[in-house]
């Protein structure tokens, strides 16, 4: 019997989101939505470890793949109302600007066509969650003629690595690299030196990473983090990505210009108090007064802030030093 599993997380009016993180004392102070959502999952359906592997193919690149033998095979995908909902946008806002930057004069290297695949190289997906969207950008965005030779999703542990397995096993994309355990509140040296899950290291070495990096995503990852993981989100981009080209994508609500929430209405408002009711260290962040600054500090510019539906935004940095929005 097939089985599928939907993560449902509370929601502000018109506004959903699936990352959570709890604050805990010191520089691993981030829990991402794949803890929360395991949380769930085990209450209800049982954990259930990642039995899939990854192989390599002859360009290094990894492949999904179910495991062998007869009988059924549980479907371990889990959903995310939110993700389902915000895919579309998100992926069309990172195709166009993906695609520009790596286009002639874009800023980074022409797309190759042919089997040499997207010249420009890899993106990191921080806080992967459930793997829909590791699973969706990495179908439309990875390959041959396409902006990304690689797509590299990874989580604070490894409680829904066997959702992300799963997805990356359905879309059968050979670029989908397999998931890592990654805290971004790490200084940058450490964020690839891990291998493995909650259980310690991979008794096989994990293979090389793509480096540079040509793209860093986020999706509603700082305004449920304590401030720290942001910082240290910052830092390690601005030290991996790619130095001509490289991108660092955050989605998710925003404050701006010293705390007016974008968007009408006052849904916004009323759910980044309940953030911080719930703790201090978490609520939205002021692009202007925060996070800009912050970027500036790491090595960061803000070339935009784009407006995205359920008044989101999606804000993009580059170490290109352009002007502030």
């Amino acid at each position: 019997m097939i089985a599928t599993r939907t993560i449902v997380t509370a929601t502000p009016s018109k506004q959903h989101h699936q990352t959570q993180a709890v604050a805990t004392p010191g520089a691993r102070a981030v829990r991402s939505g794949a803890a929360a959502a395991a949380a769930l999952a085990a209450a209800t359906c049982g954990r259930r470890r990642g039995v899939l592997r990854a192989m390599a193919s002859s360009s290094s690149v990894f492949r999904f793949q179910q495991p062998s033998g007869g009988g059924e095979q549980e479907d371990a995908r889990q959903y995310a109302a939110a993700a389902s909902r915000n895919e579309a946008p998100i992926l069309e806002a990172l195709t166009a600007r993906l695609e520009a930057a790596a286009a002639p004069g874009g800023g980074g290297a022409a797309v190759e066509k042919g089997d040499g695949g997207g010249a420009a190289g890899a993106l990191l997906e921080v806080a992967c969650g459930t793997g829909q969207h590791s699973a969706a950008f990495s179908r439309a965005l990875v390959g041959p003629g396409r902006p990304l030779s690689a797509y590299l999703p990874t989580d604070l542990n490894d409680g829904l690595f066997s959702s992300v397995f799963a997805h990356g096993a359905a879309s059968g994309v050979p670029g989908l690299l397999p998931p890592r355990v990654l805290d971004v509140s790490l200084s940058p040296e450490h964020w690839f030196t891990g291998g493995g899950g909650n259980d310690g290291p991979s008794s096989e070495t994990p293979p090389p990473l793509p480096h540079p990096l040509r793209a860093v995503l986020a999706v509603n990852l700082t305004h449920i983090s304590p401030w720290p993981a942001t910082l240290g989100l910052l830092r390690g981009a601005a030290e991996h990505l790619d130095p001509s080209s490289g991108q660092l994508f955050l989605y998710g609500p925003f404050t701006r210009r010293g705390g007016r929430h974008v968007g009408d209405g006052d849904g916004n408002a009323r759910f980044d108090a309940s953030l911080r009711a719930q703790d201090p260290a978490w609520g939205y962040r002021d692009v202007d007064a925060e996070l800009a600054p912050a970027a500036e500090a790491a090595g960061l510019a803000l070339d935009e802030a784009a407006e995205m539906p359920s008044n989101n935004l999606l804000l993009v940095f580059s170490r290109r030093q352009k002007g502030s929005v």
